[in-house]
């Protein structure tokens, strides 16, 4: 039993490890101290000074790495409270690995005590992570924008004209491994050929994404590694652990459900948040542009696109995905309401640049103004 818990206690100061790593390359995002507006979760918290998200995240940073010293239970228990108070004064740091691993963590204070009840929650929270990854994948938003652009025409350079039909939608083998892969995870009682190809995907995920990142969301690359971590964490648990019963009928289990099938499952019908339903490179979040008076274009430089842009011919055209990848590290959280917020916090902030937002979204071509 021992042996098990000191296994889990390395685990934890992997993961925080690649967490606090996280946190630094996208450092802008935590500290509050720039030009994209932050938008809390209750807007009321919209008006806290720049040093309230400096103090949070210096105190979440120096609980990190005391946790990865030694994983006390108080030392987690503060570090996910001061954690949450930072989340909750921006919501763009709610990005899909925070929200793993800040459910890691508190699985690991319900089950700490024991293992095989521990081992049970991790394989749920994977099998959910890809499975429901695959799922969101099943779209034309994904094949468009993701397998046909970025993938075929950003990755192996192929032209637009050069994807037929078959090529088109071989992208599909992508969601259908994630998921075949995730139940795999899930069902079999030897989770080594499983482990094998999810580390086998993270590593081309690595390879590929570290070819044309360049330092815009190189945030993801921390958390696959964090992912094979938890993968061989799966791979080396003994007989006694792996061979009790996965799902116990307990209050724990039936929240831990919830969080990462049932919602998750909602968000498939326009329930529940994308980024806390495992959907990350689906090609489903909305493409947003601001426009803003050509005088005030100085003001923005992160995300300023060409005056070629269409979108706003009488003014400057700024992309917010790119603003935020460039000065934050990190995507936009891509829920409508986020948009129409942040929209309010960029008027307020600059009253006479002319803000008026519109959006994108597949597999609409038109655009529309965000009310």
């Amino acid at each position: 039993m021992k042996i098990q818990q000191k296994k889990q206690e390395i685990l934890v100061r992997i993961i925080c490890f690649f967490w606090f790593l996280s946190k630094l390359l996208s450092l802008n995002a935590w500290l509050g101290l720039r030009q994209l507006p932050t938008v809390s979760f209750l807007p009321v918290l919209d008006f806290l000074p720049g040093v309230a998200h400096l103090v949070l995240f210096f105190i979440a940073a120096f609980l990190l790495l005391s946790v990865m010293v030694k994983p006390y239970r108080f030392l987690i228990i503060l570090l996910i409270i001061f954690e949450a108070l930072s989340i909750l004064l921006d919501a763009l740091r709610l990005q899909p690995w925070e929200f793993l691993y800040l459910s890691f963590l508190l699985t690991y204070l319900v089950f700490r005590k024991e293992p095989a009840r521990f081992y049970g929650a991790l394989i749920l929270i994977l099998t959910s992570t890809y499975v429901f990854s695959g799922l969101h994948k099943f779209s034309g938003a994904f094949l468009n924008n993701i397998w046909d652009q970025f993938i075929l025409g950003k990755i192996f350079g192929f032209e637009k004209l050069q994807i037929g039909h078959m090529l088109h939608y071989s992208g599909l083998i992508i969601p259908v491994a994630e998921i075949g892969f995730g139940i795999m995870l899930f069902s079999l009682k030897e989770k080594r050929v499983p482990v094998v190809l999810l580390t086998l995907m993270h590593c081309a995920i690595l390879f590929f994404l570290g070819l044309v990142l360049k330092g815009a969301n190189l945030v993801v690359l921390p958390w696959n590694v964090a992912m094979i971590a938890l993968l061989v964490f799966v791979s080396l648990q003994n007989e006694d652990v792996r061979s009790t019963p996965r799902v116990l009928y307990s209050l724990h289990y039936i929240i831990l459900f919830s969080f990462w099938y049932i919602l998750p499952f909602s968000n498939l019908f326009g329930y529940w948040a994308h980024y806390l339903s495992s959907g990350l490179y689906t090609g489903k979040n909305p493409k947003v542009y601001m426009c803003v008076n050509a005088k005030f274009a100085h003001e923005f430089k992160y995300g300023v696109l060409t005056s070629r842009n269409k979108i706003c011919p009488a003014g400057q055209t700024v992309s917010i995905m790119r603003w935020a990848e460039n000065e934050t590290g990190l995507v936009p959280f891509p829920e409508m309401w986020y948009y129409m917020r942040l929209q309010e916090r960029l008027r307020q902030k600059h009253p006479d640049a002319e803000v008026v937002l519109y959006y994108r979204k597949y597999p609409d071509r038109g655009v529309r103004e965000i009310k």
